[in-house]
């Protein structure tokens, strides 16, 4: 299995990482011993970002300490740069993954000779087919 490092920025969105949380401590214990979660708060000054839900999964929480406009960015970088493994999940904070998904990933079936991955997506709470993310990235 290959391990993966998920990655998000955070601004500001206490509830939505509430839900990032309870996502990923609902996945499977299989992906569960795979899979490394970093968040990068992007200077939050109201809300800033805590990791208050046990998710059974190794989970850190790095915080930039000057709210910069559109920062996102480095905060991805910042985060892959502490990863720990060599596959990212990259992805925005409103974007859950699902547990199969991150399971197809880990169990090697996609590609080698593609360099990255985009992923199809779905609304909430319609679940309507919708454009591929931009900021999702594999």
């Amino acid at each position: 299995m290959r391990k993966i490092t998920l990655i998000s920025a955070y601004y500001e969105n206490p509830n939505m990482l509430k839900k990032q949380l309870e996502n990923i401590a609902s996945f499977s214990q299989e992906v569960k011993d795979n899979l490394e979660v970093i968040f990068v708060d992007d200077g939050s000054p109201e809300y800033p970002a805590k990791i208050d839900i046990e998710t059974g999964v190794k989970v850190s929480l790095y915080r930039t300490l000057v709210d910069i406009r559109w920062n996102q960015d480095f905060c991805r970088n910042l985060a892959v740069h502490y990863s720990e493994n060599p596959y990212i999940l990259l992805t925005d904070i409103d974007h859950l993954v699902p547990n199969d998904t991150l399971l197809y990933l880990m169990q090697e079936k996609h590609l080698y000779d593609v360099v990255a991955y985009r992923f199809a997506r779905v609304t909430a709470p319609g679940m309507e087919p919708y454009k591929p993310h931009p900021n999702s990235w594999f």
